[in-house]
């Protein structure tokens, strides 16, 4: 009986690249990833392989290509703040402090900038809102204009996204400043947490 062939697919590949985390098989994870590109396959990895990838690199300490992984990451795609804390944690490992205070802080600015948007994003339905109790009311008589029931309150339904800077992130910076010996950053992280909430 003739085995079935597993398709050559986005689906397929991650879960391969997921099989090599608990070896922690980084060279496998990269390779797969690799071969996804080659001119052979011809897939581009989504979000989810190169967060999958960038967990088996973490897992295994390799910060330099956790921050490769992330970085292609970006050009296809948001990163989340899964992919993020991964790399930092893999600069926890190895003690790389300069590489973790350089990422936080671009984590810092994209979580500003992410912010922004859904401001933005919410004020845009209580404008549109507001317009269109307006253009009702002017073809409403005037007895109902001002009857309590026809006021329509804006609603929203935004859902926020998880923030890319937490707790976790801060503690993985803080064990790499730890572990390479330089206190003197920890104070600063521990200040910026606080104001961050």
């Amino acid at each position: 009986m003739a085995q079935k062939r597993v398709p050559r697919d986005r689906i397929s590949y991650t879960s391969l690249i997921r099989s090599q985390s608990k070896s922690a098989n980084w060279r496998r994870a990269l390779q797969l990833i690799n071969e996804m590109t080659s001119a052979n396959v011809n897939i581009q990895p989504d979000a989810m392989c190169y967060s999958t990838a960038i967990s088996v690199c973490a897992s295994a300490g390799r910060w330099q290509e956790s921050l490769a992984l992330l970085s292609r990451l970006n050009k296809v795609d948001k990163v989340d703040a899964v992919a993020y804390n991964s790399v930092l944690q893999a600069c926890a490992v190895s003690g790389e402090w300069r590489a973790a205070l350089k990422l936080i802080s671009h984590m810092r600015q994209q979580q500003h900038q992410q912010n922004q948007e859904e401001e933005q994003k919410q004020h845009q339905p209580e404008q549109q809102q507001q317009q269109h109790q307006q253009q009702h009311q002017q073809h409403q008589p005037e007895q109902q204009k001002h009857h309590p029931r026809s006021q329509q309150q804006p609603q929203n339904k935004q859902t926020q996204r998880k923030p890319l800077v937490d707790g976790y992130s801060y503690a993985s910076v803080i064990s790499a400043c730890d572990r390479a010996g330089q206190w003197a950053e920890i104070w600063p992280l521990l200040e910026l947490m606080q104001a961050d909430g």
